[in-house]
């Protein structure tokens, strides 16, 4: 399967969300990340062909997807950011419903209905109305209408907004389960969402993807540029001043700052292993 996007531009009036946008989707779980505004939304609207862009197009197996009609459909599964339902429907009538709208028949339905809730953990609540679901649980009930037809290619757009930690976690190994032999796109401004999970990173920003790669190998761009060292809180100030610091841990006596340079910044200092949270504060620092 290969999901292809070729010099895809959206304005809205003056403004360009979207900046001829050139890249290729196949079998894995991709994380989008970018800042609010970056365009991460935009592009999920495109490639679930809500909107109509500008410039380029999206190619499917080759076959343009505003040509592809209901066959692009039939493969593609969405969870928006804002997901809509029903409050006083149960998980089961509501999933039923979305069934019907997907073109499941009254006989099929209810072993596909019933397949999905197992895989999202929700078969407990079947009958409990969406409404006094908690936020992580309605999440879930997102995928699960999301994957009613078992797509090729799967959707999420901030699909943990809101959501808390724990839930996060059942979120993660949620997709983990259900990505085997589909292509996951997941948009996220939480590294966390997509540290142990996405196989493929793309990093977006006013617009434009600035950076992408496997995260091993983007983590490689800042061998020898993450430094951590230990100096009195009366001093620190004067740092922030100096470096593009990232973080700050306090101790009873003294602070640890964490921070990116091009070369040992100072003698105390220590090289440390980059993680996703640098590679994302590096890119969007980087390109202002």
């Amino acid at each position: 399967m290969e999901l292809r996007l070729e010099d895809l531009s959206k304005n809205y009036g003056t403004l360009r969300a979207l900046k001829h946008v050139n890249y290729t989707f196949t079998e894995g779980i991709y994380g989008l990340l970018g800042a609010n505004g970056s365009g991460k939304t935009t592009m999920m609207r495109l490639l679930c062909n809500l909107q109509n862009p500008t410039e380029g197009r999206i190619l499917f197996d080759g076959r343009d997807i505003k040509k592809a009609g209901q066959d692009y459909r039939d493969i593609l599964g969405y969870l928006p950011q804002d997901f809509g339902y029903y409050p006083d429907f149960t998980c089961y009538k509501f999933l039923f419903y979305i069934a019907t709208i997907k073109g499941f028949s009254k006989k099929d339905a209810p072993d596909r209905i019933r397949e999905v809730l197992m895989q999202a953990d929700l078969l407990d609540v079947k009958d409990k109305e969406i409404r006094h679901l908690s936020g992580g649980m309605r999440q879930r009930l997102g995928i699960a209408q999301a994957i009613l037809n078992d797509p090729k290619l799967l959707i999420l757009d901030e699909p943990t907004v809101g959501v808390d930690p724990q839930e996060r976690v059942k979120f993660r190994n949620l997709i983990h389960r259900i990505a085997r032999g589909r292509t996951v796109i997941l948009s996220t401004h939480i590294v966390s969402d997509i540290e142990f999970t996405a196989t493929e990173l793309l990093f977006m920003r006013l617009g434009e993807i600035v950076g992408s790669g496997t995260p091993d190998a983007l983590l490689q761009e800042l061998d020898g540029k993450i430094w951590e060292c230990g100096v009195p809180f009366e001093k620190a100030d004067q740092y922030y001043d100096t470096f593009k610091i990232i973080s700050q841990t306090n101790h009873e006596d003294c602070c640890t700052l964490r921070l990116f340079h091009e070369g040992r910044p100072m003698e105390a200092a220590e090289p440390v292993k980059a993680n996703l949270e640098d590679l994302y504060l590096y890119h969007f620092d980087k390109n202002e």
